[in-house]
């Protein structure tokens, strides 16, 4: 076994995945800046900037901006009160984490599941991830499980995910490791780095395929080049060990290093234990 191959790729943090899940018609910025995400396919308009970001702004702009904001919030819950479903998730997904609004559970919850009743595939995203994690609802993997599938159909790429993680620990199905990795790989092949390195994960542990290493460590390199800090930690483990790849520690370091340059204590920490060997 790699040492130190643990599950990387879960259920998210719900507090993240929501706000990367707010939908804007008018408004968005870039994630880097704390605010919002705008989802594909809607066009993008001019930013909002947080309030952190306002400390060298000059007072006039500050009241400029927070008018827009508040004008922006009004607009939203009009539109969100007269029916539109995507309106309604992002006022949803504004409860669930309290910005712009009070957080209020009990709001969230009735604006996204009338978004999820009009089909809207990100708010039967996030109304299935309140179920899984209990928030506003009580937990209920069944009803989760048919909220994600329902996002799923409608191409919802890290809905593919997270329901494949339900197949994968069967959380309101019967577990089904075939069935998870169809639905990974079909999120992984539309851009999914979380379900390149859950594919990983299965080959490593070898529960329900044969225990691959080589394929892991191709799943792994997959996410890793993409970006994603836990699949670069992995995939120099893997080197460090030669599991799936010939064991080189020079480039362990090289992607240790840029799981570092993430934020990885782990990686870090690797890297000092092989420059003292």
């Amino acid at each position: 076994m790699c040492e130190g191959l643990g599950r990387i790729a879960g259920l998210y943090d719900f507090y993240e995945r929501m706000k990367s899940r707010l939908l804007l018609q008018t408004y968005c910025c870039s994630y880097s800046l704390f605010l919002f995400l705008i989802f594909p396919n809607i066009a993008k308009a001019d930013g909002i900037m947080p309030k952190s970001n306002l400390v060298e702004v000059s007072n006039t702009l500050q009241e400029i901006f927070q008018k827009t904001e508040r004008q922006f919030l009004l607009n939203l819950i009009k539109s969100a009160d007269e029916g539109n479903p995507q309106p309604q998730n992002n006022l949803g997904v504004m409860y669930i984490v309290g910005r712009g609004v009070p957080q209020n559970y009990s709001k969230a919850i009735e604006y996204l599941k009338k978004a999820a009743d009009q089909g809207n595939a990100p708010a039967q995203y996030n109304l299935g991830l309140a179920y899984i994690n209990a928030t506003g609802v009580e937990k209920d993997y069944k009803k989760a499980l048919d909220l994600l599938t329902k996002a799923a159909n409608q191409g919802d790429t890290e809905a593919l995910n997270n329901l494949a993680i339900m197949y994968n620990e069967g959380m309101g199905v019967s577990k089904d490791i075939m069935k998870a990795i169809e639905l990974y790989t079909k999120a992984a092949t539309q851009g999914s780095v979380q379900a390149e390195a859950n594919l990983g994960q299965i080959y490593v542990e070898g529960k329900g395929v044969p225990q691959d290493y080589k394929i892991a460590a191709e799943w792994f390199q997959k996410a890793a080049d993409h970006g994603f800090m836990p699949a670069q930690y992995y995939v120099g483990i893997m080197y460090v060990n030669g599991k799936g790849v010939t064991k080189d520690n020079k480039k362990a370091v090289e992607w240790f290093q840029k799981a570092a340059d993430q934020g990885s204590a782990e990686a870090k920490e690797a890297i000092s234990k092989i420059q003292q060997n």
